[in-house]
């Protein structure tokens, strides 16, 4: 028997809020996994916002 799961990746592209969400889908049914924001600082610019918090 083929497995028919699939897990689908969803992403809402903000500028400064930007909202992702995973579902698992089996057959007709579907199953919320995770579903959240990344808030980004608008003070600081598109590559300052990504930059980990620590420095090496």
């Amino acid at each position: 028997m083929a497995n028919n799961s699939k897990i689908i990746l969803g992403i809402d592209p903000g500028t400064i809020i930007m909202g992702y969400g995973l579902i698992a889908v089996t057959g007709q049914q579907a199953e919320i996994i995770k579903m959240d924001v990344l808030k980004l600082n608008p003070k600081k610019t598109i590559t300052k916002g990504f930059a980990p918090s620590t420095t090496v």
